[in-house]
């Protein structure tokens, strides 16, 4: 019999079968990535009740450190963002903070050049037309 393929294409059943176990061997030689066991055995299959407690107790101790130290740096940036927004009123400084202060903007010309920008940026924000003016400042 004839399979059709196509209008104009017409392939005996033998060539199409012999087709297929060709493109079926040249994927066989296709290398495939590796890919890694899910499961694998414990290390240590046979621990003593004692020694594996102690084991666990001290990794949820440092997991319990990891938590806390990221729950204190989430607080921090909350009370410097409230701080930057104004809103000092609401959230009052803790003395950990006080070593964290943030340059004042009275200081900031005393400071390098580059702290100077952060001035400029600022007026920005309160006039988007500055931004022109100073690229046709440059320009000209």
């Amino acid at each position: 019999g004839e399979l059709r393929l196509g209008c104009y294409q017409s392939v005996t059943w033998c060539q199409h079968r012999r087709a297929m176990q060709e493109s079926a061997k040249a994927n066989g030689r296709v290398p495939l990535p590796h890919i890694p066991r899910t499961y694998r055995m414990p290390k240590d299959i046979h621990v003593e009740p004692q020694k594996f407690a102690a084991e666990l107790i001290n990794r949820l101790k440092e997991v319990l450190r990891d938590r806390e130290a990221e729950a204190k740096l989430e607080e921090r940036l909350k009370r410097v963002r409230a701080e930057e927004e104004g809103e000092d009123a609401e959230l009052p400084l803790g003395p950990s903070l006080m070593s964290h202060k943030l340059v004042p903007t009275q200081l900031l010309p005393h400071f390098a050049p580059r702290y100077a920008e952060l001035q400029v940026r600022d007026a920005h924000e309160e006039n988007p037309e500055s931004i022109l003016d100073e690229h046709v400042q440059r320009v000209m």
